[in-house]
């Protein structure tokens, strides 16, 4: 047993000296970086790794085997949170765009070459450019919202990056309008500082006593826009309760980012939230804002065509719960305090506004009356209603109405 063990101890001994000549016989390796090189920020982890192994390391002072990837370095960047230090593995995470930041590589070493020491310097990453492609001519009806995948794309198609939709045209009203259309995530924030606003009021409430939600649903001006977010994002208040409840207040910065990039649209300029409620035709600019991009633009347009889906011209039933109208009825309708038909969808009723595109033609049956203004005389009449303008289309009806005295 005593010689098997010497044998064993003897074995071992031998393997451990081997390693080390083998080790010994190892090229020494020498990595030298370059002070403030630069690269620029990619969405890729790994990409960026490739990028910082291929311009920080001084090739021609370091001695380093020929072929070397980026597989045979260890990449990391400086972080931790105030005096808590960590040095993070790329690409575990990857470097932000910024200037003057702290990495450290060190060679891993190979079969002929030893490992290096950790070699620290400080990089610049630059912001990438994004490419917004925005579909030529887009169609939806009056009602409808436009659907985010089909209408622009992006390359890089990052999810960090920020996509506000900007309408600008006439409507079947022949009104100018410009809309800005945010994403759900920036809408679900706009609705919680809005509900904030109204929770806090002395912190961040103008003297309107309006929200942010509501001025954008009413319509405000893009400097008046700006002003708001610039007031929510210097609020130190504010900010801390969205950080803390994990909103991205990149997004609410974003804003004005977007609204800048907009050169033709003056500080002036009216703005309303969401895709356009008329018809009408408008262009459509689609602006790409993130803190690793330079701001990206694509242009396109967006008709919006009357909706016909189901839309009917029917008599008002707040009229004509009988078959009769009275004189007093027929004077409000001529005041235009009530409607004689109004635009349902599926049978069911649209708003009242869309009934002010109603265009009426009454012929007198039992009394001379002939033109476009409600008869108030009892008597037999008929009309004929069509649909002018608006946001829908439906084809004419024609009927017979009695109006009798009160």
């Amino acid at each position: 047993m005593l010689e098997e063990s010497s044998v064993e101890s003897s074995s071992q001994a031998d393997t451990t000296a081997e390693t080390e000549i083998a080790r010994s016989a190892k090229q020494e390796a020498k990595l030298v970086l370059k002070e403030n090189a630069s690269i620029t920020y990619n969405m890729d982890a790994a990409k960026e790794k490739e990028a910082i192994v291929a311009n920080v390391i001084d090739y021609e002072k370091s001695v380093l085997p020929a072929g070397t990837k980026a597989d045979d370095f260890t990449v990391e960047r400086k972080g931790g949170f105030g005096l808590v230090l960590i040095w993070d593995k790329i690409p575990d995470t990857k470097l932000d765009a910024g200037d003057g930041q702290d990495i450290r590589i060190k060679y891993n070493g190979n079969a002929d070459y030893k490992a290096t020491d950790e070699v620290k310097a400080t990089i610049n990453v630059a912001k990438a450019t994004v490419n917004v492609s925005v579909t030529p001519v887009t169609t939806i009806y009056a009602g409808e919202e436009i659907d985010r995948s089909t209408f622009y794309t992006l390359d890089p198609n990052d999810p960090e990056l920020d996509v506000y939709i900007f309408f600008v045209g006439v409507n079947s009203d022949l009104k100018g309008c410009v809309n800005i259309k945010l994403s759900e995530d920036q809408e679900k924030l706009i609705n919680f500082i809005s509900n904030a606003q109204d929770k806090w009021y002395d912190f961040i409430k103008d003297d309107e006593s309006l929200t942010l939600k509501e001025k954008l649903q009413e319509g405000i001006t893009v400097g008046q826009l700006k002003d708001i977010i610039n007031g929510i994002v210097t609020n130190e208040f504010m900010m801390n309760i969205l950080n803390g409840l994990g909103y991205d207040t990149e997004a609410i910065k974003n804003i004005v980012t977007a609204l800048d990039a907009l050169t033709s649209i003056n500080e002036d300029t009216t703005i309303a939230i969401g895709t356009p409620a008329h018809a009408g035709a408008y262009v459509a600019t689609a602006v790409a804002v993130g803190k690793n991009y330079e701001t990206g633009t694509g242009t396109g347009s967006l008709v919006i065509l009357k909706n016909w889906k189901g839309i009917k011209i029917e008599k008002n039933p707040a009229i004509f719960e009988g078959r009769e109208i009275t004189v007093s009825e027929a004077q409000a309708i001529a005041n235009g305090e009530s409607t004689l038909c109004i635009l349902t969808k599926d049978g069911n009723p649209l708003n009242s506004a869309s009934a002010g595109s109603i265009h009426y033609w009454f012929t007198g049956v039992t009394k001379v009356h002939v033109g476009t203004k409600m008869p108030t005389a009892p008597g037999k009449y008929i009309v004929t209603a069509t649909v002018r303008g608006g946001d829908y289309f439906a084809f004419p009806s024609t009927f017979v109405f009695t109006i009798v005295a009160d």
